[in-house]
């Protein structure tokens, strides 16, 4: 099976991940504090805090699914607040930056991302996941350089052929073609052979050889 998997891929992975272990998680922590703090004092700091945490993002996918705004905002916002250190806060911020930017909301979806990036702790995959689409969001709203920083940290292996792709899609906007087309071929050096986005990247690639070879 390729390491590749594109965005949507990554965060049904994570999801699964977190839902399967999540009472692992809460026993690791709680052990590993217990250590330094004494049982009594996890509980009171971190055990219920994770619990709670996992039951608002339980909340928030309901609210999603039911189409409730209010309750999204409410949830959102509260996880951002309160829980701003636990992967279930950095999910819920990459699901709200989702809702936003079909909303036509960019600005709100990349501080949301941008949120996600800066906050995924001792989940990094979700920090990195957070970039790749933040990457996405700023070239779509014509930020090629900031596009660039954003996957500049990105290190995972899954991510390799997006992170790639992504670069050279920033560096045609900045019509530096030559560069582009290396990226591109970066790319594809990453991507399993039969993933239909090498194709497109390909197509990519093609399309900017004759113009590469012009400048």
């Amino acid at each position: 099976m390729s390491d590749v998997l594109d965005e949507h891929e990554q965060g049904e992975k994570v999801r699964k991940w977190l839902h399967e272990n999540g009472s692992s998680i809460l026993i690791g922590l709680a052990l590993g504090a217990a250590a330094i703090l004494g049982v009594g004092k996890y509980q009171e700091m971190r055990g219920a805090r994770y619990a709670e945490a996992s039951d608002k993002y339980v909340a928030l996918t309901e609210a999603i699914e039911k189409k409730d705004d209010a309750a999204i905002k409410a949830l959102s916002d509260s996880m951002r607040t309160t829980y701003a250190k636990s992967p279930y806060s950095v999910l819920a911020a990459i699901d709200e930056s989702a809702r936003l930017t079909a909303d036509g909301k960019l600005d709100d979806a990349a501080k949301a991302l941008a949120f996600a990036r800066d906050n995924s702790g001792t989940m990094p995959e979700l920090g990195q996941l957070a970039a790749i689409r933040l990457a996405r969001l700023q070239l779509a709203q014509d930020k090629p350089d900031d596009a660039l920083k954003s996957i500049a940290g990105v290190t995972n292996k899954g991510y390799q052929a997006l992170a790639a792709e992504i670069r050279g899609d920033a560096l045609f906007a900045q019509k530096k073609y030559k560069e582009a087309q290396a990226a591109y071929d970066d790319s594809l050096t990453h991507f399993d052979a039969t993933s239909p986005r090498r194709t497109i990247v390909e197509m990519k690639r093609d399309d900017l050889a004759t113009i590469a070879e012009g400048t």
